[in-house]
């Protein structure tokens, strides 16, 4: 992942008492950080393609039935 254009998207909890907002933190920490952590948690792959194939990755990803994500890789 280049990290100059990396972008991670989340929720503001915005109408949650800051309560609630501490218990969503303390359930996360408990049992999402430790699987992330140990790899148990990943991010499904549908499939990757070549760069070099990128018109062929974006006629993959608008297709129905994939699950998963779709990327393109960067071969040396």
């Amino acid at each position: 992942m280049m990290t100059r254009r990396a972008t991670y998207t989340g929720s503001t909890l915005r109408s949650r008492s800051r309560e609630e907002k501490a218990r969503v933190i303390s359930l996360v920490n408990e049992s999402v950080v430790p699987m992330w952590a140990s790899g148990d948690l990943r991010v499904p792959l549908a499939r990757s393609f070549s760069l070099d194939d990128a018109t062929r990755a974006y006629d993959y990803f608008a297709k129905p039935g994939k699950f998963g994500k779709v990327m393109l890789r960067v071969d040396e």
